[in-house]
């Protein structure tokens, strides 16, 4: 049971992360305990029947006392570093870790982690699609499906990893290496949660801070931002990005149809010709997929077929129904401007785009260029909607509706055939529902209802 054994580990939130925290500490011999800020009443079964693998719990609070009197906290990625209870903790010298270093203390295999703004769990998904395509037992999760921890409670059915990574996660991780690190691109987000963009990216670039020369770092080569972050790295370093690069001789690059890739795996020309996924950013989201994977093992020819199979990811730019002439989208995971424009720059158009939901701080007149001569309606809902609206007014046709329910009700009336109406939201769904994929799953039953 090594290190944990007997050790008194606080669990501070008890989401999904958190859950599998528990049982892996519980599985390990610790000594688990958990502080839930829900009240007990708020909580699922599931997290309640979690509570019985605990030596002590607390809900509706996370107290100083509760955080000073153990051996480890480990923290859920939705608790905030600087809460007083976590800061007391580190004021008294205990450690403070995400659950993703708790797991990777406890496993041996070779994992390749996914970071980044807009991407990582397409890309992630495709890794690990191309890995069992090669005959590997890849296990897939971390911020995306499965929580790490699943991992090291059952580490013999899994002969390596693929793990999407928040920089939530990514800030207390003071030991974790992955023996491929990925950035797929940086751009502006969580400014609700960092004090400025540096502390975000910085958050990011904690992927690559314990690795080696034995270790591989890939970056997006179109993406200055994530190109910065090559300054230092002890890792070999590959990118991939449209054009081939003089300067970054290895990595991946569109040659018409073709992903060419170079490595210590030699060269390989791989025909994407069938690939399923629209968009300009999809390839570049395959070419990171496909090079990550390749650097554990996969082979080329997994690359090629899974490119044929994919068929993406619910809630990213997915294709839902066709009504009248017209082509609904649920694009609900586009929490972000870039994943916006990202989806403006797919779809052919006109568009009536639906934005709104939990502002996280963006700054909405960055969208302006994108929709022009493509958008011919957006349609501003829910807490953001009015910053949404007085942001665009001046470039593109407006409505403002109150909420989710009236902005698909305005986009059905003002849709004519020919026309492709996106939830493509830029904001966290928060203010209606819990979750992105709540919000997609809502977006898409309205539709499917339509059409029957």
């Amino acid at each position: 049971m090594g290190r944990l054994k007997n050790q008194k580990v606080l669990v501070a939130g008890l989401g999904a992360s958190g859950i599998s925290a528990v049982k892996l500490l519980a599985e390990k011999g610790a000594r688990p305990r958990v502080s839930e800020l829900k009240p007990m009443e708020a909580l699922s079964d599931e997290q309640r029947r979690v509570l019985d693998f605990c030596e002590s719990y607390e809900t509706g609070t996370n107290s100083i006392g509760a955080f000073r009197a153990v051996d480890l906290v480990v923290i859920s990625p939705g608790v905030p570093m600087d809460i007083p209870a976590i800061r007391a903790a580190k004021d008294a010298n205990i450690p403070v870790i995400s659950e993703i270093e708790l797991a990777w203390r406890e496993i041996q295999i070779p994992v390749a982690a996914i970071t980044g703004t807009n991407g990582k769990s397409t890309v992630t998904t495709i890794a690990g699609e191309i890995l069992r395509e090669s005959g590997r037992s890849p296990f897939v999760g971390g911020n995306l499906g499965k929580p790490f921890s699943e991992l090291a409670i059952e580490p013999a059915r899994y002969d390596c990893a693929v793990i999407e990574l928040s920089s939530f996660q990514l800030e207390t991780c003071p030991s974790f290496k992955p023996k491929v690190a990925v950035v797929t691109n940086i751009s502006q987000d969580h400014q609700d949660r960092y004090a400025d963009h540096a502390s975000y990216v910085a958050a990011k670039a904690n992927i690559f801070a314990h690795q080696t020369s034995d270790d591989f770092a890939v970056l997006n080569r179109d993406n200055s931002a994530t190109m910065q972050m090559i300054a230092g790295l002890k890792s070999k370093v590959f990118t991939f990005g449209w054009e081939k690069s003089d300067q970054f001789g290895k990595g991946a690059w569109m040659d018409g149809d073709r992903i060419i890739m170079a490595g210590p795996f030699g060269k390989d020309e791989i025909d994407i010709s069938k690939f399923l996924l629209p968009g300009r950013h999809n390839r570049l989201n395959l070419m990171a997929a496909a090079l990550s994977a390749r650097l554990l093992g996969a082979s080329s020819d997994a690359i090629s077929r899974t490119s044929k199979q994919f068929v993406g990811l619910s809630h990213r730019l997915q294709f839902v129904a066709e009504i009248d002439g017209v082509k609904w989208y649920d694009d609900s995971k586009a929490t972000t401007i870039d994943s916006v424009i990202v989806a403006l720059e797919a779809l052919s158009g006109p568009v009536v785009l639906l934005l709104g939901g939990y502002d996280k701080g963006a700054d909405f007149a960055e969208l302006i260029p994108a929709l022009k001569g493509k958008v011919k309606l957006v349609v501003c809902f829910g807490t953001a909607g009015p910053k949404i609206q007085k942001a665009l007014e001046n470039t593109a046709p407006t409505i403002l509706v109150p909420d989710f329910a009236s902005a698909m009700k305005a986009a059905a009336f003002s849709a004519s055939p020919g026309d492709q109406v996106a939830l493509s939201p830029a904001c966290a769904s928060f203010d209606e529902f819990t979750n992105y994929a709540a919000r997609g799953e809502a977006f898409r039953r309205w539709v499917l209802d339509r059409s029957n």
